[in-house]
């Protein structure tokens, strides 16, 4: 009875050594995709900053030709219209005719 329970003892702590070990290697197997998904997530964080930054740069661009030549269309609008002065209200010239008469008979 004793080699018995002698044998019993000693497949507990064989099975318990054995589950211990395993669970180490499964925390250490964790802790290595651990490190390779925050790995994996801080290169995928780059790319998507310098990705970011190369269509900053494109808009920036296409920002600066479109004010280019929203520019220029207002600078060929301003030379179209030089000569034809202040634009007026309807019916301005008439009043200001009216009011210059009033002016001079005070």
């Amino acid at each position: 009875m004793k080699k018995v329970f002698l044998l019993l003892l000693a497949m507990v702590l064989v099975f318990s050594f054995s589950l211990i070990t395993g669970c180490e290697k499964a925390k250490e197997k964790a802790g290595e995709l651990k490190e390779g998904a925050m790995e994996k997530a801080g290169e995928m964080k780059d790319d998507a900053m310098e990705k970011a930054d190369e269509l900053k740069d494109e808009a920036m661009e296409k920002a600066g030709e479109m004010k280019d030549e929203a520019m220029g269309k207002a600078g060929e609008m301003k030379e179209k219209t030089a000569g034809y002065g202040e634009p007026k209200a309807p019916g301005y010239d008439k009043a200001k005719e009216v009011y210059d008469k009033a002016k001079e008979a005070k």
